[in-house]
């Protein structure tokens, strides 16, 4: 089955909830999406190429910025409202001629960027569709999280 990411969008108020009981009721929010196992390559790509991609500040948009809790072996994070708008302002800069050309298969299976699909370069088109499709879902999640000024909530599992 593999690792996936999931994304909670929720308002402040629900947050605060969330924060006060320290993620140990329901969450509930506005919308969810699970970016199935392209998590970490988004983070490698809009990260720059980075060696140390996941540390970089970019890719807690991905990860999440502040630790909530544990659920299922998984760190649950959250981003702030004002933490949303700025990675979304960061995310409508990259185009996706620009995360395309980062797309580097020797480098990231060199450093063991997940889900491990980059063996096969001839699979680069089919594998930039994939990515594709989720990096312009989580685009359009942080686009209505920024607008509604909502806060999400991240977790892998």
């Amino acid at each position: 089955m593999g690792l996936t990411a999931t994304f909670i969008r929720l308002t402040e108020g629900e947050l605060c909830e969330v924060i006060h009981d320290g993620g140990e009721g329901n969450i509930r929010g506005n919308q969810l999406i699970n970016i199935d196992k392209s998590w970490d390559a988004i983070a490698f790509l809009i990260s720059n190429q980075q060696y140390d991609y996941d540390e970089q500040p970019i890719a807690k948009l991905i990860f999440g910025t502040h630790d909530l809790c544990e659920y299922s072996d998984s760190e649950v994070c959250y981003i702030l409202p004002e933490e949303v708008k700025a990675f979304n302002r960061h995310l409508s800069q990259l185009s996706d001629e620009m995360l395309y050309n980062r797309l580097d298969f020797e480098f990231m299976e060199t450093h063991n960027v997940y889900p491990n699909i980059w063996d096969n370069e001839a699979e680069k088109e089919q594998v930039w569709k994939y990515l594709l499709h989720w990096i312009s879902e989580v685009r359009t999640f942080y686009q209505k999280a920024s607008a509604n000024n909502e806060a999400i909530i991240t977790y892998i599992t």
